[in-house]
């Protein structure tokens, strides 16, 4: 991988990353609770994330990074952490924008 190649890399994970935490920040808003996402925050309850929020958060990412995350659902459903469910629509952008395979 060239340096531009990895600086390119670099761009897209951190877009990726600030995506997910501000949905899962606006999702917080809407239930009124006054935590923040974090990298470290689990996926549970008291940070939003039941059946429905976790649908919620989805669906926004799906939208705001323009990506399908259908095939990657039983992943998400695993995530224990923030940092998890980012890592795995990180591997799903990277997939469908062809970019750094």
């Amino acid at each position: 991988m060239t340096k531009v190649e990895y600086m390119l890399k670099k761009d897209m994970i951190k877009l990726v990353e600030d995506v997910v935490i501000e949905a899962h920040n606006e999702l917080l808003d809407e239930l009124g609770k006054t935590r923040r996402s974090t990298l470290d925050a689990k996926m549970s309850r008291g940070f939003g994330i039941d059946s429905l929020g976790l649908v919620t958060l989805v669906i926004t990412v799906e939208e705001k990074l323009d990506i399908s995350l259908e095939e990657y659902l039983a992943d998400v459903r695993n995530c224990y952490y923030v940092q998890d469910f980012i890592n795995t629509v990180e591997k799903a952008y990277m997939e469908q924008k062809n970019s750094f395979k």
